[in-house]
Formats: structure tokens, sequence, C-alpha cells
């Protein structure tokens, strides 16, 4: 089964072409009712995500799971490409990430 972040159609930069799209597949792909706790993180322009995970155990088991970096000692900021990745890494510490979409 492919994952959302490899079927979704890219545009002449190789971002997605609907980002609003793209990030609420990957949130409804979530099973709300599983988790125990929320989270919320920053969707910018379809490029990039950012959030700040207080809980230290948390922050360094999604970085190391989605190779990304701890950036200000609490915030992971990554490429679109690994957004479903982060949520997947929440997901498995019974976390649901809402994913706000900005645009300014």
């Amino acid at each position: 089964m492919k994952n959302i972040t490899e079927t979704i159609e890219l545009d002449a930069d190789g971002r997605p072409k609907d980002p609003w799209s793209f990030a609420k597949a990957v949130e409804r792909s979530q099973e709300y009712n599983k988790m125990q706790q929320s989270h919320t993180i920053l969707f910018n322009k379809g490029r990039y995500f950012e959030t700040s995970i207080y809980n230290k155990n948390v922050l360094n088991e999604v970085s190391e799971l989605i190779k990304s970096p701890i950036q200000f000692n609490n915030m992971i900021a990554d490429s679109w490409r690994k957004l479903e990745d982060f949520v997947i890494a929440m997901n498995c510490f019974g976390i649901y990430v809402n994913i706000d979409i900005d645009w300014i």
C-alpha cells in the first residue's frame, strides 16, 4: 500500500499541487478515537511544517524516528515530505495531530 506522500500530484517546484488537500488527507488518516492526547502543528504554505514538543521523551523519539534534527531546544521543523512520517510517529505515542495550514 502506498502512503499519501507518494501518491499526491506535485507542482513544477516538486511540492504538493494542492497542499490543503494533502494536509487534510494526512490528518484524516489518523484514528482519533485511539488517541489519548492531541497536538497541533503548523503546515506553512505547503512547503514545511513546524512545531514545538515539550515532552523531551516524545521529542527525542519522534526526531529519531523521522530523522529530523531538534531545533531551538524543543522544535521540529522539516519539509512537507516528512509531514506524514511525523504524524505517524506522534500517533505511535497516542497523540493525534491537528494540522493548521498557514498561507501568509
